[in-house]
């Protein structure tokens, strides 16, 4: 499985981008906690935000960049994290059900998911995106596909199999940390439509590797943005009928625009390829 490098940096001052590669952390391992994290939290060092704004929806758009060094002084995402950077929580574990929120399945590149309180769940705005989960026995990735009503605000609740492998039980509250991160799907993303006709469009984009900003669907020349629903999907009652082939604009939490067309509205239930993937912004 791909190995993850957890991405910490020495911050020369507030706002500094410039990131350093510190060891890494294998998802299907037991250990996997990365060094370099696991001396800067051991030590109880300060975490460092990035110092734009502490909206937790918004990642911070850096450049990427990696350079040479490590230094377990303070621990920041740089371009992969959303302010603030490392959250510190309480996770349980629930047992896998077939139906979620988000509804999406369970894709094969991703097999641990999680549920997120309400204020983290934003009215869908987290369907589909990952967290790097630390807990007792080991970080681990997990992909964000329900909500859970009775969770505090920053907690998790998580699949067991979760559960196992971060916290090393499934049963009480453990202590866990985590960072929002972008995602690593196998190949492009997916589209699906849900009761869909040229006048009114219901879709959903999966396997994303970036947080969805905005997904737009063009009506003749233009392009008109669409609203997120709670169960992860887009909707949009055009201004005219929509024609085929079918024309989206997706936007990403960083401002990376992809456009792309489907050559028919589909039934229910069928995913089509859409030829397009957000490139990374940082290595993990």
């Amino acid at each position: 499985m791909t190995r993850w490098l957890l991405v910490v940096v020495l911050l020369a001052g507030c706002g500094d981008d410039d990131l350093s590669v510190d060891g890494g952390v294998d998802p299907s391992s037991d250990g996997g906690r990365d060094s370099g994290l696991d001396a800067a939290l051991d030590a109880g060092s300060d975490v460092v935000a990035d110092s734009g704004p502490a909206d937790a929806d918004t990642f911070d758009a850096g450049d990427g960049e990696l350079d040479g060094g490590t230094d377990a002084g303070d621990v920041d995402a740089g371009p992969c994290s959303i302010a603030p950077p490392l959250v510190s929580a309480q996770a349980t574990a629930y047992e896998t059900t077939a139906t979620t929120t988000c509804g999406a399945g369970i894709p094969a590149w991703m097999p641990y998911r999680a549920a997120v309180s309400p204020t983290r769940f934003a009215g869908g705005a987290l369907c589909g995106s990952c967290l790097l989960v630390t807990g007792a026995a080991s970080t681990q990735l997990v992909l964000v596909d329900d909500l859970c009503p009775s969770c505090g605000a920053d907690d998790l609740d998580l699949q067991t199999e979760a559960a196992m492998a971060i916290t090393g039980a499934v049963d009480g509250r453990h202590p866990v940390t985590w960072l929002r991160v972008p995602c690593e799907p196998s190949g492009n993303a997916f589209l699906d439509f849900q009761g869909s006709n040229p006048f009114y469009l219901k879709v959903r984009l999966t396997q994303i590797r970036n947080p969805l900003a905005n997904v737009e669907i063009r009506v003749g020349s233009t392009y008109e943005a669409a609203s997120r629903t709670e169960d992860g999907f887009f909707v949009l009652s055009p201004s005219s009928s929509v024609t085929a082939p079918v024309g989206l604009r997706i936007t990403d939490v960083f401002g990376q625009a992809l456009e792309f067309e489907v050559a028919t509205i589909t039934s229910d239930g069928m995913t089509t390829d859409t030829g397009v993937q957000f490139p990374m912004r940082c290595a993990l």
